[in-house]
């Protein structure tokens, strides 16, 4: 089990759940933001809206939350990110690093993927940290879902990533929610389809008015 995870761009929906799942799982978070004040006032909500959890949760700013764990979500906006790369190359050296990143776009009403540098966000994250273990995760399951603690959860995490041993133990780590299932589902280039599958999950959950998830069926345990 990761000692410390941290979650940067945690104060959005996305972020804030995966902080409450894992603190509740038994992990110790860092949220980060640009500011480490809207991180430490975004806890603090945290902490608020739940008084009856144990939080092992904390606030920072992105780049002191990432230089603390030994494990990184990024959860910012796509347009946020090339920048906030750019002053973690040190800090997540040698560590595993989750893109959680859908390049999305509402362009027209529509939902839809901005173009990307690189074939996807997770290989782009991973141009950007050569030295970090690059994995994608987190892609579709719902950021309501994740924040609220009264909703039970019930699909499975698909995992992508070039290092096997960081995918399996990111696997394992959303394995470690209640409800959710790590499976891993091969290299950093499979990422491009983990992120487009967000357009399908919003068409979805139009159609029928729900918050849906996707299980994978077939997988021998054994």
């Amino acid at each position: 089990m990761a000692g410390v995870i941290g979650i940067l761009g945690g104060t959005g929906q996305l972020g804030s759940g995966l902080a409450l799942r894992l603190t509740q799982a038994g992990y110790k978070v860092i949220i980060g933001s640009r500011s480490k004040d809207n991180a430490v006032q975004a806890v603090e909500k945290l902490k608020s809206a739940h008084p009856g959890l144990n939080f092992d949760l904390s606030g920072s700013d992105n780049k002191s939350a990432a230089a603390e764990a030994d494990m990184v979500i990024l959860t910012v906006h796509y347009e946020h990110l090339t920048g906030i790369l750019e002053q973690l190359k040190a800090e997540t050296s040698g560590k595993i690093v989750i893109s959680t990143i859908n390049p999305l776009t509402f362009a027209g009403g529509k939902a839809g993927l901005r173009p990307v540098a690189a074939d996807s966000v997770g290989e782009l994250v991973q141009e950007k940290l050569p030295e970090a273990k690059v994995t994608a995760a987190f892609h579709t399951v719902s950021a309501a879902l994740l924040s609220n603690l009264d909703k039970p959860l019930d699909e499975d995490i698909l995992v992508a990533g070039d290092d096997k041993a960081a995918r399996s133990e990111v696997a394992n780590l959303a394995s470690a929610i209640p409800g959710l299932k790590g499976v891993e589902a091969g290299p950093l280039r499979i990422a491009k389809y983990l992120e487009e599958m967000i357009v399908l999950i919003i068409s979805l959950n139009r159609v029928h008015k729900a918050q849906t998830g996707f299980r994978v069926t077939g997988i021998n345990e054994a």
